[in-house]
């Protein structure tokens, strides 16, 4: 065990001061089902461009430092920023995407009227029942406001309507999305440490 603390000092204090690591984090899936009454109350708006098509429930807020501790990372971590990564949008049902121009997600913190653009994805990520997007870059205040509070994530669209068959009553639409997070390599030393002992 003292050799192993030996090794793990070594590692880690030949490092600079402030290094982050990559962690795998929590997954990130969002459920939507489309429903006329969301396009129209959005419609009264006299909104023009991108038109909301769908939202979800209330998804609860994760507390990112209980998640790293059940998969093992046993210290306490100081997340700095996220990357959403294999990002995509599915659709299930006897539809597809084709009329649709572009694709946007969005999320409000509950409590807020603030919608913040999460991923944006246009023709040429569509692709049948799949959207994909391009890996996605998050602050750290991003990160703990995507992750930790409670949120509303929203479907919006730009397409050709009479083209469009997926924008009707009870089609269900899933995101999904694998996040790295970049914790700082101090708290981790200290952790392992501890830890090794």
């Amino acid at each position: 065990m003292m050799f192993l603390t030996v090794v793990l000092a070594i590692g880690f204090t030949s490092c600079e001061e402030g290094t982050t690591i990559d962690v795998p984090g929590p997954d990130v899936e969002y459920q939507f089902t489309y429903s006329d009454s969301i396009l129209n109350t959005y419609l009264k708006s006299e909104a023009t461009g991108y038109k909301l098509v769908a939202q979800t429930d209330t998804i609860q807020g994760r507390n990112i430092e209980s998640f790293l501790s059940s998969k093992g990372q046993d210290y306490t971590s100081v997340v700095e920023a996220a990357t959403l990564s294999n990002s995509m949008l599915t659709l299930t049902g006897e539809t597809d995407f084709s009329g649709v121009d572009s694709i946007q997600i969005r999320y409000t913190v509950t409590g807020s009227e603030n919608e913040t653009i999460l991923a944006s994805a246009g023709i040429d990520s569509i692709n049948g029942q799949t959207v994909t997007f391009s890996d996605i870059q998050i602050d750290k205040a991003k990160t703990f406001e995507l992750l930790k509070n409670n949120i509303v994530a929203k479907i919006y669209a730009i397409y050709d309507l009479p083209k469009t068959n997926c924008f009707k009553n009870g089609v269900m639409y899933k995101f999904t999305a694998k996040t790295t997070l970049s914790v700082k390599l101090a708290a981790l030393t200290e952790g392992l440490s501890s830890s090794a002992q």
